[in-house]
């Protein structure tokens, strides 16, 4: 009887086994079935994520200093909520700060004299034409008599716009001065075009001439020509440019639109900028 029921138990015991198996291996091919199943689809969405990502760098990533070319003003102001410090020519400190997407801000000094400045975004870019802009300067140099750095004396003011294509972009700014009655006293004329311009860099050629106006012999004098390139990153933007005059004289009201005297002089440039 003993005998019967250990064997009637043992009979049980492995009678379950083959079943355990198949349900074990029923469970186990249903979840390789269903990661496999997660991870075909997963791809694809994956990789839809990734192009969007590297689309939108390629989109996204221009030109950090755009409110300018050499020194003269564009249509744009700097890129909204980044902070900018700049050296000139290695004497001149510029810091800036744009905390809206209309409105950047200028402090700037070099020796025995510094400014405040401010810019705002007026239109925005828009098909081909890319962006109107006014600012306004106002420098203080230090007085002799007072030795007090609080007089101005120096008051800028301009507007400046820009248009063209995303490879050619034309400039003009009109600054006047807030020693004379005649606006503009200056015309800034500039062409900016992109050579290079890839996820991480860029690079642009720069051109541009001042023209100022002669109020006592009622003449325009082109009296400087900036050309150079421009390398920039997310970050980080590098120029190298030769200012040259030729310093072109032209009567306005007169007749005769030849030069009066032609000079060059050759000056380097060099600025470099970070933006935070």
């Amino acid at each position: 009887m003993i005998q019967k029921l250990i064997k009637s138990h043992y009979s049980q015991r492995h009678s379950k086994h083959p079943i355990l198996s198949l349900r074990l291996r029923q469970i186990l091919l249903g979840m390789f079935s269903t990661v496999v199943s997660i991870s075909l689809f997963s791809v694809p969405a994956w990789a839809e994520i990734i192009d969007e990502t590297k689309s939108d760098s390629l989109e996204t990533l221009s030109d950090p200093a755009s409110n300018r070319l050499f020194s003269m003003s564009t249509g744009k102001i700097s890129q909204p909520r980044r902070v900018s410090i700049g050296l000139f020519e290695f004497i001149v400190l510029q810091g800036g700060y744009t905390p809206t997407d209309f409105l950047q801000l200028n402090a700037s000094a070099t020796f025995g004299y510094w400014s405040l400045g401010t810019k705002i975004q007026l239109l925005g870019e828009t098909g081909a034409f890319h962006g109107l802009s006014i600012g306004g300067d106002l420098g203080f140099m230090p007085d002799p008599n007072t030795q007090s750095w609080t007089q101005a004396t120096v008051r800028w003011f301009n507007i400046a716009s820009s248009f063209g294509s995303e490879q050619v972009e034309g400039h003009i700014n009109f600054v006047g001065s807030g020693f004379g009655p005649v606006f503009p006293s200056i015309i800034q004329i500039g062409v900016s075009t992109t050579i290079i311009k890839e996820p991480t860099n860029g690079a642009k050629l720069m051109v541009e001439s001042w023209y100022i106006k002669n109020e006592h012999e009622n003449k325009i004098d082109a009296v400087l020509l900036v050309a150079g390139i421009r390398a920039y990153g997310n970050s980080f933007v590098g120029e190298i440019a030769f200012m040259a005059g030729p310093s072109l004289s032209f009567d306005v009201g007169g007749g005769s639109s030849s030069p009066s005297r032609f000079e060059v002089y050759p000056i380097p440039y060099f600025s470099l900028m970070w933006f935070i």
